[in-house]
């Protein structure tokens, strides 16, 4: 059968026509599922629960608006890593339940307690607290356990687990929201309240309290966290590697923007200038760290970041100590777990002391070595395994209480990684424990000294008993 030219060229058009289709689908598919890909890549979020009655931190107000200090650093650590944020507000019991089935996968910020962190992991803190108790003018109690009046705090978890712990013979008034607190106060309606503070890293003593109250005692300090579920590392080294990267510019125009009781409870200026040099000194002091200074003033360690490797250059002191690693023998060139415990007794010690900081990587000359030997002895050989080596160590060895007052950060320093712990005091006798045995700890003369059972009660009465009696 003859075909004609005509013929040819039409069908041969025809079928190149067909190609042309069949390639124009194949490309229209692959953008297809790029599209797909990349939307499953960057339009990663997580679910964060936040508390929907707790200024200056986080609260819905008047039109339903939810902002706050907590909500301004989460969104930076959103921006910084390119996660998305949605936040569920609810009260605390509505948090921790939505955390506990997943319905959400972060509670945006949380107090550490032994109870809670049986089934929660804790992030790295995000703000130091303090809970301050306030009793009516005119009202001179003795001591904590002769107070015949009855204490108004919010349910806030910690606070009344402690005052359950601490003082049990206190009559206590639970509030379900702060705003119904806030009125009480402002109505000089109750006898005693605790409210939290931002942590005082400068002498605070001349702080102007609501009218008609005065600051009685400081109870506690603690740090707000981020909060996961137990064992949920990947959104917890996301969360580490997130606050990691915040700027100090981007805090300190957060830390301007809030202070306590703003517009709920009457206090002077000179207040205000002092909590807003409170807050920005605390997050450059304490949420970032990298380069400090140490001071001591009035008795209490203050913290003020300039410069670390300055710092290094000084040598060590009463308030900073080096250790090469945390379990890298440099001297056998081998893993050596016993040096572990060496590291717990320096924290042990800062914290009966007045704190101080522990930086891990450096050796006793100020030489940066780096954790990549420490690293390579870990079964998740990175940051993240070596942190949570640390944690464990202080679970086993000072206690799971302990991390209220200590917080940890990987940071890089002449292109390695070292370990940064800032440790507070803390407010009771911290023991080590080894196996059996129990051991108590000070700092002094640049070292961490061991006390036998005499010294250690007779500087428990002079550095504890004897400041709250």
């Amino acid at each position: 059968m003859s075909v004609s030219v005509k013929d040819y060229f039409n069908k041969k058009r025809a079928t190149k026509i067909i190609l042309m289709d069949k390639q124009g689908l194949n490309k229209l598919l692959f953008f297809i599922s790029l599209i797909v890909f990349s939307t499953a890549v960057f339009s990663q979020s997580y679910k964060v629960a936040c508390l929907n009655d707790y200024p200056p931190y986080s609260s819905l107000d008047s039109q339903g608006k939810l902002s706050g200090f907590i909500i301004d650093w989460w969104d930076l650590w959103s921006k910084e890593t390119g996660i998305g944020v949605i936040f569920v507000p609810g009260s605390l019991d509505d948090c921790i339940d939505r955390l506990k089935h997943n319905r959400v996968d972060i509670i945006a910020g949380g107090f550490y307690s032994d109870e809670l962190s049986e089934v929660y992991d804790f992030g790295d803190q995000i703000l130091a607290t303090q809970a301050i108790l306030c009793i009516r003018n005119g009202f001179d109690p003795v001591s904590m356990d002769s107070l015949d009046l009855e204490v108004s705090h919010v349910k806030n978890g910690y606070t009344g687990m402690y005052l359950k712990e601490h003082h049990p013979d206190l009559k206590l008034n639970v509030y379900e929201k702060n705003a119904a607190l806030y009125d009480a106060v402002q109505q000089k309606a109750l006898d005693a309240f605790v409210y939290i503070t931002p942590s005082s890293v400068l002498n605070l003593a001349d702080i102007s309290i609501p009218d008609g109250y005065k600051q009685y005692e400081t109870l506690f300090t603690n740090n707000l966290r981020p909060v996961v579920k137990k064992g949920n590392e990947r959104v917890l080294a996301d969360i580490m590697k997130g606050s990691e990267s915040i700027s100090n510019e981007d805090l300190l125009e957060v830390a301007k923007k809030w202070n306590v009781f703003k517009d709920k409870v009457a206090l002077n200026k000179s207040f205000l200038y002092v909590l807003f040099g409170v807050i920005i000194a605390l997050i450059t002091g304490i949420l970032l760290v990298g380069k400090r200074v140490f001071k001591l003033k009035r008795g209490r360690l203050v913290f003020d970041i300039h410069n670390l490797e300055s710092e290094i250059s000084k040598g060590e002191s009463d308030f900073l100590e080096f250790k090469s690693s945390l379990r890298w023998d440099y001297y056998q060139n081998s893993k050596n777990k016993d040096l572990e415990v060496v590291v717990a007794k320096t924290i042990s010690a800062f914290l009966n002391s007045n704190g101080g900081m522990l930086l891990i990587g450096v050796d006793d000359e100020g030489t940066v070595l780096g954790l990549d030997n420490d690293y390579s002895t870990l079964r998740k050989n990175n940051r993240d395994g070596f942190v949570l080596a640390l944690i464990t160590l202080i679970n086993n060895t000072l206690g799971k209480q302990t991390h209220k007052y200590i917080s940890t950060k990987i940071v890089s320093l002449q292109d390695k990684d070292i370990c940064v712990i800032e440790i507070e005091r803390s407010n009771k006798p911290v023991f080590l424990v080894k196996g059996e045995k129990e051991e108590f700890f000070i700092r002094a003369s640049a070292s961490s000294q061991p006390l036998g059972l005499k010294d250690t009660m007779a500087y428990i009465e002079s550095h504890w008993k004897s400041k709250t009696s």
